[in-house]
């Protein structure tokens, strides 16, 4: 994570959590070398410097929040107008945290596909600084009681056992929706299964949810591998409709 980043993931780290009392530090540290362990053991399904012993030290340094979650926030999202770097990020994970808690959510770390679009405080902090399109575009293809992603993982019990369907869709929107409109949009499947994977968790299941969603969405779009999602619906359900 470069300086700045870091220092931000530290601000958040003061301002949000408690300090990890002594005796908690084994959980911590497994759950750092858990996923470690497996990007290492998965390197071609991970982005490269996963798989570096560098990763591993950022994963415990923005522990609890997955260090992806801070890059999204801090590379895509501030290019925004009106987003605040800290303040902005502040705000947002402090909606997450508490949704989260409130919910008991199990997850090891807060990925970019932990972030919870149903909730109405944290879509409008994701949707305040885009065109006003993407509110319905998130209920219908992001996040949601009617939503398609959620619909997928209810028909399709291997995947949602893991809502790997509602987690492909949520890092989509996070990792790619700020630069939807730009030159090169999009990012690749292994960053987006690096958004969703928890250690014990097969990644190939997020593979499987990327291509069922992209079979069935409208706004999802994909050049080569690249995926996001976009105010513009794709050619093949345009064609299909």
């Amino acid at each position: 994570i470069a300086n700045d980043e870091a220092e931000i993931s530290e601000v958040v780290r003061r301002r949000l959590f408690e300090p990890i009392e002594p005796g908690k530090h084994p959980y911590r540290d497994a759950v750092v070398q858990g996923f470690a362990k497996l990007y290492r053991d998965q390197r071609e399904d991970f982005p490269g410097e996963c798989s570096d012993g560098a990763y591993k030290d950022e994963l415990l340094a923005s522990y609890p929040v997955h260090p992806e979650l801070f890059r999204r926030l801090y590379d895509d999202w501030s290019t925004l107008d009106r987003f605040q770097r800290t303040r902005g990020v502040l705000r947002l994970l402090a909606r997450v945290i508490h949704r989260l808690w409130e919910s008991q959510d199990a997850g090891l770390l807060i990925l970019p596909s932990s972030i919870p679009m149903d909730d109405g405080s944290i879509c409008d902090e994701l949707t305040i600084y885009l065109p006003n399109q993407w509110e319905a575009i998130i209920s219908q293809e992001v996040d949601g009681p009617k939503s398609l992603p959620l619909e997928l993982d209810r028909t399709n019990p291997n995947l949602g056992r893991i809502s790997a369907c509602s987690r492909v869709a949520r890092a989509l929107y996070v990792g790619t929706a700020p630069g939807a409109d730009s030159p090169n949009p999009g990012v690749g499947a292994e960053r987006i299964r690096l958004a969703c994977a928890q250690p014990g968790e097969p990644s190939a299941l997020f593979v499987d949810a990327l291509r069922r969603i992209m079979d069935k969405g409208r706004y999802v779009q994909q050049d080569l591998n690249r995926y996001w999602i976009s105010t513009r619906a794709n050619l093949n359900r345009t064609a299909h409709d």
